[in-house]
């Protein structure tokens, strides 16, 4: 998910438009009709001083805010072993943009792991093959990329990656929503999950395979420049 400039600009803005306009009309300055007007002024000043004001968390984006907390708890639950870094770009040739993100990556001994977080609240209505997934909250509904296609694009990205520069060991994909419900028709190829604590036993459960991942070799490759924020 791309960190995207907050408006604070628009947030300013808005905010003094509505103490101005609620000014004028408390006092009585304003006839009917500039009233009226400026009073839906006034009321547009507030949705939009509102919208701006509920996507601002931690200084960043709503959902980026999520990915960053997601990547501070597993380092801080995960064992000294792991690596945990947010929005990494894999170089993937088949991409439009020559590369692919991926949320929040773990390096450990038993494997690489990526993660899809969708910070989205409300239901989610979503199968397997599905290119969208269709999302209702009390703010209305929508769409949203189909998160398990996502993580299974990454991995693949990933997998191919780091096959390439000589580091062989197991990758695995997992999706965390953490403020969704998830309802599906369909067996999922990639675990989906709403609590941290079964993303992070996810981590922990998971097999090394028939050689443990040279982790520091891993993430020497993975540290080469590929990070659309620096790591943290």
């Amino acid at each position: 998910m791309k960190v995207k400039e907050i408006p604070f600009a628009r947030l300013a803005l808005s905010f003094i438009v509505a103490l101005f306009v609620f000014a004028a009309v408390y006092r009585g300055d304003l006839g009917d009709a500039a009233a009226i007007t400026l009073g839906s002024a006034f009321i547009m000043g507030l949705f939009y001083l509102h919208r701006d004001a509920a996507h601002l968390s931690y200084g960043v984006p709503h959902g980026a805010a999520t990915e960053v907390k997601t990547a501070a708890f597993l380092r801080a639950q995960l064992p000294s072993d792991y690596i945990v870094w947010t929005n990494v770009l894999i170089p993937n040739s088949r991409s439009s943009v020559g590369s692919v993100e991926i949320d929040v990556l773990v390096v450990g001994p038993n494997g690489v792991f990526n993660f899809e977080i969708k910070s989205q609240e409300g239901t989610v209505y979503g199968n397997e093959a599905d290119r969208q997934w269709r999302l209702e909250s009390s703010r209305g509904s929508g769409y949203i990329r189909n998160p398990v296609q996502q993580a299974k694009a990454q991995a693949k990205a990933l997998r191919a990656y780091l096959r390439e520069n000589g580091v062989l060991g197991p990758v695995r994909s997992a999706v965390f929503m953490p403020h969704a419900t998830l309802v599906t028709r369909t067996k999922l190829s990639v675990s989906v999950f709403g609590t941290i604590r079964f993303l992070l036993a996810f981590i922990l459960a998971a097999e090394p395979g028939s050689s443990p991942l040279n982790v520091q070799k891993a993430a020497n490759l993975l540290l080469k420049g590929h990070f659309s924020v620096p790591p943290r």
